[in-house]
């Protein structure tokens, strides 16, 4: 049968005991655990509901909770926590208690549900379009580098950080209309700036020093604004009966005629320089000359909101603040002349920089060092050119140092001109500088003692160096003197001399203590033979051989010597022993056995028999031995004995050979 729907019912009690739940819990989950083995039936992907009361969860969910009393309670972990979870599955959910938000796992990394302190109130609209509701105050909108949507803001609102890229903003919505337009001034609070209600070219100031208080003086062409001098004023023209206060033929100033009789009062239009209207006032630069750039078409522009009006006049700019202000008579430089004189020359001349001065040629004359100038005519000063630099020379007469001379050692510099590579300077008199010429390598240079010039040349060490040099520097550290033919070894913190050598004598290490020197001590079967500076080693083979080839025979069961004996008296040592030789029985089935005795002892291990299969059979038979600690004229024998009847020996051979 199929288990269609797998229904759990959960009775929450809040006055049960966590133990009494939880084991009520468990006993309704085992439960439905064993109905289901019980049974045998299949548990397929249907719908789980959880409630305090039985219900029938939605067929479109796996799970589905129902109350009105409770809430979820997902998992709570700290970030550490979190991040411990081995291999966390796509979608897997936690509450993390260190940043007090949901997280869920995107199968590379864990990502907050939430990154904001709330969460946003609503978000509708069309495609790639965001519209924020709700009743929130200044909600905050962050739009990625990437947002590839519409390129414009409908509602009013404002950008607090970030970069615009959209498009520009038309003067409709309070913009330039173009990419090129900046405006700076107000810093503290808003200010209006009112233009005409008209398209107009605006004059802007463009000077890039500072204006001296006096007349200003317009330049057509580029609107620059400067300080007038006496060349900018027309000549007056006059006889000699007319008055200088007017001129014999006006003239037109900016568009309006002029004599001299009354003040000019017409404002100044566009096509000389000027505003076309007596309402609008420039500030600005006060340093330096400014250019400002306007747009070569029509446009409207935001302005200084100007508090006070300025009256028709020629205009006045003072030093200080930069002010233009309508100049009054006594801004104007008096004119002085008699009746008959001319307008081209003062009546009474003047000093200029302590040159008289009437207007009538130009001032050509030297200005001298009381007055700033230099006292000559042919002095001239170029460096710095983009601000004024200030050159501090001593209050003294002196000579200026110039690339033109050699500086000389009295000046503070070497009197010589050229070098070669690898001159040295030295005082070779009390204020003269002398080139010492360089020399090969392997030179050094000495001195020639007190008011002596040095000198290259090669460190004496008789000479030139004293006491002792000490090992850091090179040295041996040691004042001993040498015997010669004699090893160097370091000893006490210095380099000396070993004892003398003998013939064959070699170093040999000592830890931590000095090298000693010793011979090499002979091993068995070694000769060593010493000379001066050679030693020879030769291999001194002691091997010691008896023989017998006579058939011997013996009915003795007991071991006895072979009646022509077979043994060796090699001297003290340890020795190799090896021993063949060919044995029969007379009776079939019958053996001999041989023995190697040492100083008359058995050596138990080197006992050896051979049997005969029919009698007289003969039978190769052999034995070695390692004896130690032979001592002098102790033998090494041979002994044998037979199993019974008679035995026989021949072909027999004894073989010593020392070890050491």
């Amino acid at each position: 049968m199929l288990l269609s729907r797998f229904l759990v019912k959960i009775n929450f009690n809040p006055m049960m005991s966590f133990q009494k739940t939880s084991c009520k819990f468990l006993v309704q989950f085992t439960t439905v655990i064993m109905l289901i083995i019980v049974t045998g039936n299949k548990v397929t992907a249907q719908s789980m509901g959880i409630s305090s009361s039985a219900i029938t969860p939605d067929a479109s969910s796996i799970l589905e909770m129902r109350t009105s009393t409770k809430g979820l309670l997902m998992p709570r972990l700290t970030t550490t926590e979190r991040d411990a979870i081995t291999s966390p599955a796509t979608g897997l959910i936690i509450y993390n208690t260190t940043t007090s938000k949901f997280n869920f796992y995107n199968g590379s990394s864990w990502i907050a549900m939430f990154s904001g302190s709330s969460v946003v109130n609503s978000v509708t609209g069309t495609s790639n379009r965001i519209t924020i509701g709700g009743t929130a105050a200044d909600p905050t909108v962050d739009i990625s580098s990437s947002y590839v949507g519409q390129s414009s803001i409908t509602t009013l609102g404002t950008i607090g950080t970030g970069v615009w890229n959209g498009t520009i903003i038309t003067s409709a919505f309070g913009g330039t209309g173009n990419g090129f337009s900046k405006f700076s001034g107000a810093t503290t609070s808003e200010k209006t700036y009112s233009l005409p209600d008209a398209s107009t070219t605006i004059l802007t100031k463009n000077y890039t020093g500072a204006l001296a208080t006096g007349i200003v003086k317009n330049t057509t062409s580029t609107g620059e604004l400067t300080i007038a001098v006496p060349a900018d004023f027309p000549t007056l023209n006059q006889n000699t009966t007319g008055s200088a206060a007017t001129l014999t033929t006006s003239r037109n100033i900016h568009g309006g005629s002029f004599n001299g009789s009354a003040d000019v009062t017409n404002i100044i239009a566009s096509t000389f320089g000027g505003t076309g209207n007596g309402f609008s006032k420039f500030s600005g630069a006060t340093t330096s000359e400014k250019t400002y750039s306007l747009p070569d078409a029509s446009t409207t522009i935001l302005t200084k909101n100007y508090t006070g009006a300025l009256a028709t006049g020629i205009v006045k700019n003072t030093t200080s603040t930069g002010d233009f202000t309508i100049a009054v008579p006594a801004d104007f430089p008096t004119l002085n002349q008699n009746t008959i004189g001319s307008a081209a020359t003062l009546t009474t001349a003047r000093n200029i920089y302590g040159n008289s001065f009437n207007g009538s040629a130009d001032l050509s004359q030297v200005i001298a060092s009381t007055y700033g100038g230099t006292g000559n005519g042919f002095a001239k000063f170029t460096g710095p050119a983009t601000a004024e630099k200030t050159f501090t020379l001593p209050n003294a007469s002196a000579t200026i140092l110039t690339d033109n001379a050699t500086v000389t050692a009295a000046q503070g510099g070497s009197g010589n001109a050229t070098y070669t590579v690898g001159d040295l300077l030295y005082a070779s008199a009390s204020t003269t500088l002398s080139k010492l010429a360089g020399v090969a390598t392997g030179n050094a240079l000495i001195s020639g003692g007190v008011s002596t010039a040095p000198s290259w040349g090669k460190i004496g060490l008789t000479t030139h160096v004293s006491g002792t040099l000490p090992i850091a520097n090179g040295g041996t550290n040691s004042s001993t003197a040498l015997n010669n033919n004699r090893i160097m070894v370091s000893s006490g913190g210095a380099v000396t001399e070993a004892a003398a050598l003998t013939n064959g004598q070699l170093l040999i290490g000592s830890t931590s203590a000095a090298p000693v020197a010793a011979t090499l001590n002979a091993g068995n079967g070694i000769a060593i033979t010493n000379a001066a500076g050679a030693i020879t080693i030769a291999n001194e083979p002691t091997i010691t051989m008896a023989t017998g080839t006579s058939t011997l025979t013996t009915t003795s069961t007991t071991d006895v010597a072979l009646s022509t004996a077979l043994s060796i008296t090699p001297g003290a040592g340890d020795y190799l022993v090896f021993f063949t030789g060919v044995v029969s029985n007379n009776n079939g089935g019958r053996g001999v056995i041989m023995s190697i005795y040492v100083n008359g002892t058995k050596i138990a291990a080197s006992e050896i028999q051979a049997t005969s299969g029919l009698a007289s059979d003969k039978n190769t038979i052999a034995s070695n031995t390692y004896v130690t600690g032979l001592g002098a004229g102790q033998a090494i024998e041979m002994r044998w004995r037979t199993e019974s009847n008679t035995g026989s020996i021949t072909n027999r051979t004894l073989i010593v050979q020392k070890v050491k």
